[in-house]
C-alpha cells in the first residue's frame, strides 16, 4: 500500500503509511508524531508479537501480545490516538497506492480520537469505522473513531498539542506461536498450499521455495525428480538473516545438465522427497 490521508474540508493530511510484508504477513504502521513527520511506528508481526516505537517527548518502545494473526477470531484493540487538530498534520499530494479517508468535519481545529483494531476478515463493519486493510482475505486492521466520552482514561490525561499514540493495555502474556511456524501458516495460507506444504515458484529469477509440512530439526536432503531427467536441483546457500527459517524451508534453483544453465519456466515434476536423518 502506502500512504493513509486525510481528507477534510477540500484538502489532504498524511496521518501514515501502511505496509504489508508480502514474505511472511507482517503488517508495518508509520504514524504522525509531532511535526505532522510518520515517526510513531508499530510492527505487527505474523507470529502475534506488537512492538511499539512512540515518539514524545521521549522514544518510548513497548510489547506486546496477541494471537498468530492468520488465527485470530475476534477484534483486538492495539492502540488510542488523538489528533488535536488536523491542522497540526502536513499537508500531503496523493500518489498511487495511497489511500484517501474523508472526515466528516468542517472544523479543521476540532479533535478527532480514533482507536486502532487488529481484526479477522469476518469482523462486519462497526459504527464510526473510517478504514480497514484486509490482507489475504483472512486479517487485517481498522480505524474507527471514537467519541471524547468513550476515550480511554489515559488519551484524556494526554491532551496536549501534538498527536498521541497510547498502546492499549490488552493481549497475551507472551507469543504464541513462533517465527518459524507463523512462516509456515503464512505460506500455506498464501498459496493454498494445505497442511502437507509444497513447492513454490519460480520466481523472475528462477528461485523456487520447498515449504515444509512441519518444522525440521535439520536441513532436510531435497530429492526432486523432473519428468525429463536432463535438469537437476542446485540448493542455494542460506542467508544469515534467514537462517532461523532453514527449518521450514529449502530454496533452490533448476539447472540443465548440459548447458549448465538454470531454468527460469515452470517445469514438470515427478516426485519431491525431503529426506531429513534422524
Amino acid at each position: 500500500m502506502g500512504q493513509i490521508i486525510f481528507h477534510a474540508d477540500g484538502a489532504l493530511f498524511g496521518f501514515g503509511n501502511l505496509n504489508v510484508n508480502e514474505n511472511d504477513g507482517s503488517i508495518y504502521l508509520q504514524l504522525a508524531s509531532h511535526g505532522g513527520k510518520y515517526r510513531n511506528e508499530i510492527s505487527i508481526h505474523t507470529t502475534g508479537r506488537i512492538n511499539y516505537r512512540l515518539v514524545g517527548e521521549k522514544i518510548l518502545q513497548e510489547t506486546l501480545f496477541v494471537n498468530c494473526l492468520i488465527d485470530i477470531k475476534k477484534t483486538n484493540p492495539i492502540a488510542s490516538y488523538r489528533i488535536t487538530s488536523l491542522n497540526m498534520l502536513d499537508k500531503v499530494n496523493q500518489k498511487p497506492g495511497d489511500v484517501i479517508i474523508d472526515i466528516p468535519i468542517q472544523d479543521l481545529h476540532k479533535s478527532i480520537f480514533m482507536e486502532l483494531q487488529l481484526i479477522c476478515a469476518s469482523e462486519p463493519n462497526c459504527e464510526n469505522e473510517i478504514f480497514r486493510h484486509i490482507h489475504l482475505n483472512t486479517y487485517g486492521i481498522r480505524c474507527v473513531v471514537m467519541s471524547m466520552d468513550k476515550a480511554s482514561k489515559d488519551v484524556v490525561r494526554s491532551i496536549v498539542s501534538q498527536p498521541v499514540l497510547i498502546p492499549l493495555n490488552f493481549g497475551l502474556r507472551k507469543q504464541q506461536v513462533d517465527r518459524v511456524n507463523a512462516y509456515l501458516k503464512y505460506k500455506k495460507l498464501r498459496y493454498q498450499l494445505g497442511v502437507s506444504g509444497g513447492l513454490i515458484g519460480p520466481s523472475k529469477n528462477g528461485i523456487l521455495e520447498a515449504i515444509y509440512a512441519v518444522p525440521m530439526r535439520d536441513k532436510p536432503r531435497l530429492d526432486i525428480k523432473f519428468a525429463d531427467d536432463k535438469y537437476f536441483v542446485v540448493p542455494l546457500t542460506i542467508e544469515p538473516a534467514d537462517f532461523v527459517l532453514g527449518c521450514a524451508r529449502v530454496k533452490f534453483k533448476v539447472r540443465e545438465k548440459r548447458s549448465r544453465r538454470f531454468q527460469k519456466k515452470q517445469l514438470e515434476i515427478v516426485s519431491i522427497t525431503l529426506d531429513a536423518e534422524l
